[in-house]
């Protein structure tokens, strides 16, 4: 009807207007204060442009307006957020950086949509410098897909050098190339990230098979992370054959955060592992009645054994993670259940 074909036309030309350069601005969740001082502002230059006088007042209340949109100065911050059965941890640095790690989910449906752009957007970040895929597994690249194909601004991709001979991979390459983000290879020894907040590859070295197949979960890139005097290891879904190898190559040592491996699976997490880590804190990212039977039970009483205090997002959702100058500030959205 032609009812239908105006209201159909209206949304394709504010769709087109949309897309246009600074049509749209991400300006994070405002205060409780900002909000009421805005519409206050919002209120009396309505109130001068009906009564049409105060004009010399207009310019400096819109500027004020403007001014009351500016974000939070930013800080070092590691956020594990809640993607149900994935992963999905954003990394912010005091240089107004931001990386993330993962972002995928086994049972969380649009996950990119529902839980990873309302944080970006609540925190008024409208882009992310590195995306670092640890492997392709859904459960850790769904919710990135999602962004990519959303035209959500990534910088560039971080993947593992030897991942290109994996299917998988290929599929979320041509996915970033097509999106204009730029795919770097890491290699162990590889580091990245802003003068304070540096990251440092140290896993995988060469092609692991088995049966003559290219293993995700092997081959999940490790990578640790120094600000300041806080240390940080991100680990994939490696097992324990990898632990080991990490350790006898001497290529980890105490950290102050751990993410555990493979969702604190039973198969990951060993005791030799988590000694030599010996974490301040860990944190398990999985979701509720999962069918892995994650986080392991066996591999929670390892972590408590070496007295790391242990967050799952499975209990306490979002885990929020705050350094400077030794002092660590651990949030999550749900108190510690009794």
């Amino acid at each position: 009807t032609p009812v239908g074909w105006m209201l159909r036309g209206n949304e394709w030309i504010c769709q087109k207007f949309s897309s246009l350069p600074g049509a749209v601005w991400i300006l994070g969740k405002p205060k409780i204060q900002q909000m009421i001082l805005y519409y206050l502002i919002l209120i009396v230059i309505l109130w001068l442009l009906w009564k049409g006088k105060g004009r010399k007042w207009l310019t400096g209340l819109c500027i004020g307006l403007i001014f009351l949109t500016a974000g939070e100065k930013p800080q070092f911050e590691i956020a594990a957020l809640d993607v149900g059965q994935g992963d999905g941890i954003f990394i912010g640095t005091k240089e107004g950086e931001y990386f993330f790690l993962d972002g995928g989910s086994s049972d969380v449906n649009q996950v990119g949509k529902y839980r990873i752009l309302p944080f970006l957007k609540s925190r008024g970040i409208s882009s992310i410098t590195g995306w670092i895929v640890s492997h392709a597994d859904m459960d850790h690249v769904s919710g990135l897909k999602e962004l990519l194909e959303g035209g959500y601004e990534i910088k560039y991709l971080i993947v593992a050098e030897n991942s290109r001979e994996d299917e998988a991979q290929k599929e979320l390459s041509k996915l970033a190339e097509k999106a204009g983000c730029e795919i770097v290879s890491a290699a162990p020894g590889m580091q990245f990230g802003t003068s304070s907040a540096v990251f440092t590859v140290l896993h995988p070295d060469n092609l692991q098979e088995r049966g003559g197949t290219w293993d995700r979960n092997e081959n999940s890139l490790v990578i640790s992370l120094k600000y300041q005097n806080f240390t940080a290891l991100f680990t994939g879904d490696i097992g324990t054959e990898q632990e080991e190898r990490l350790l006898r190559e001497q290529k980890v040592g105490s950290v102050d955060f751990y993410k555990a491996a493979h969702h604190g699976s039973n198969g990951s997490n060993s005791q030799e592992f988590l000694k030599a880590l010996s974490p301040r804190l860990t944190v398990i990212s999985c979701g509720k009645r999962n069918s892995y039977g994650h986080p392991g039970k066996e591999a929670v009483e390892r972590m408590r054994r070496i007295e790391s205090a242990v967050y799952c997002t499975m209990n306490r959702g979002q885990i929020s993670v705050k350094a400077d100058n030794g002092n660590i500030q651990v949030q999550s959205v749900l108190p510690e259940e009794n």
